[in-house]
């Protein structure tokens, strides 16, 4: 669960739901995670962290796994956190694969998330 972040060439970046702006939440019908803030005159203001756009992170955490270390990481490809329904048991019966190296990331903090949030304008 949380948010998975690539660099383009390093794609094991893991933002975990308490380490989100907060109050943060996931809607599933979207694939998107929100952030509820309020605007500068308190009205609830909900800022979207689409999926493509530029992340401004802080590396909380890196692991690197002492036996695999040495083997190139398993081709990057992008995820689709909607899996249909009839190959949801499919997904749970394939193992993650492993990776020599894994960041833990945080977006709280100013500045940090969706780039264009801070951008004044």
């Amino acid at each position: 669960s949380g948010l998975l972040l690539s660099l383009g060439f390093f794609s094991e970046i893991r933002v975990p739901p308490h380490l989100m702006q907060q109050p943060s939440h996931y809607m599933p019908e979207q694939g998107l995670w929100v952030w509820r803030t309020e605007d500068e005159g308190g009205a609830n203001l909900d800022l979207y962290i689409d999926v493509g756009t530029d992340v401004l992170f802080q590396v909380k955490e890196v692991q690197i796994d002492q036996e695999n270390h040495h083997q190139p990481p398993p081709i990057a490809v992008p995820r689709d956190t909607r899996v249909p329904d009839a190959d949801k048991d499919k997904a749970k019966e394939t193992p993650e694969p492993r990776y020599p190296m894994r960041i833990t990331a945080s977006l709280q903090g100013e500045g940090l998330g969706v780039s264009a949030w801070w951008e004044e304008g």
